[in-house]
């Protein structure tokens, strides 16, 4: 019975992956909820930042005094590893990250209220967002 143990996990790992690309795709070509289809999208993009943040950690050595590459390459160049650069990912840089139509509901409501004061950058924030192009909105 062992040799059936790996076609079984193929096989659920298929049947995992089928599932994981329908929800990945709800909102898409008009097919399911767009709400649904951006919460599933954000849940999947903070595993995806933290398995990189993790990645990065190890690869700089973070909580290592030994057996990091980077420890490594600055005791090789003559340096003392405790100076050995830290390499991190920064997500707010360039605005890579792209808000919830919810959250730009919610933004427009409070420059509407006068909360957030309607700015040339907060304009071009909004189009951005929505990718629309510059101009008189």
């Amino acid at each position: 019975m062992q040799q059936f143990g790996p076609l079984a996990q193929f096989q659920a790992e298929r049947k995992q992956a089928v599932a994981h690309n329908a929800l990945s795709n709800l909102g898409m070509r008009g097919v399911g909820s767009r709400s649904l289809g951006e919460t599933v999208r954000d849940a999947d993009m903070q595993a995806v930042k933290g398995h990189l943040d993790l990645y990065m950690r190890a690869f700089s050595g973070e909580n290592q005094n030994h057996s990091s590459l980077l420890h490594t390459l600055t005791a090789l160049s003559g340096y003392d590893p405790v100076y050995a650069p830290e390499v991190f990912i920064n997500w707010s840089a360039g605005g890579a990250e792209k808000k919830g139509l919810d959250h730009l509901r919610f933004v427009g409501e409070l420059m509407r209220d006068g909360v957030i004061a309607k700015t040339d950058a907060t304009d071009a924030w909004i189009r951005a967002q929505l990718q629309l192009p510059e101009g008189d909105a």
